[in-house]
């Protein structure tokens, strides 16, 4: 058994030089996925938009959240070492246990913390390219994202059910097809957020919950 304690010494010491490799890859999703896969999967600003505030959201309650038991471990750690003088020889030597486990623990959460604060910088970034909206345009642009993503699925697959779908949009209480002016509108942050070269910044597109393009004051 000591040959194996010294072993795992021995390693626990060779990853711990590794410690600089260990900060560098704390973040679950790298930029470019979050680029591509988490915002650029949606083809409209305001999809976009609203993928970003709601990871930032979950980013919220989850950095605070860890930042709550970083301090609380702080606290039982510092509590344990000021209470050595009321503790025996078992007792210390547990004391000892315990305090070191807080601190394998905090290690644990600051690394997590990092990746966290990484992927909410990349995201906080996003948002600084797309247009703010409000609820009531969130909502008049469901009818072109929906549109683009039942065509493109259709596309891919010829499903019966997208086109089903599709045709419901059609049937419900919009009144008309969206114009090419529209898609291209709506398509346009794609581009923005993942090419090389800077662009306009993109528009909301001017539509109502009819359908209709809404009339300029």
């Amino acid at each position: 058994m000591d040959e194996l304690v010294k072993r795992e010494n021995e390693m626990l010491e060779s990853i711990e030089g590794l410690r600089e490799d260990i900060d560098a890859i704390q973040q679950n999703r790298s930029n470019f996925q979050i680029k591509n896969f988490v915002i650029g999967q949606h083809m409209t600003p305001g999809r976009q938009r609203m993928q970003c505030i709601m990871e930032l959201q979950v980013k919220l309650f989850n950095i605070r959240d860890m930042q709550l038991d970083s301090e609380k471990l702080n606290i039982e750690i510092e509590q344990y070492e000021k209470a050595g003088e009321r503790y025996g020889d078992f007792e210390e030597r547990l004391r000892q246990i315990e305090i070191e486990k807080k601190k394998l623990q905090l290690a644990q959460i600051e690394l997590a913390r990092l990746g966290q604060v990484r992927e909410a910088e990349c995201l906080y970034s996003i948002t600084q390219s797309l247009p703010r909206y409000t609820r009531e345009q969130y909502e008049e642009e469901e009818q072109l994202y929906w549109t683009m993503r039942l065509n493109e699925q259709i596309e891919l697959s010829n499903d019966r059910g997208n086109i089903q779908a599709l045709n419901q949009i059609d049937r419900g209480i919009l009144t008309k097809p969206l114009s090419q002016k529209q898609i291209v509108a709506g398509t346009r942050t794609v581009n923005a957020i993942l090419g090389d070269k800077p662009e306009e910044p993109p528009t909301v597109p001017e539509w109502g919950g009819s359908g209709k393009k809404k009339a300029k004051k």
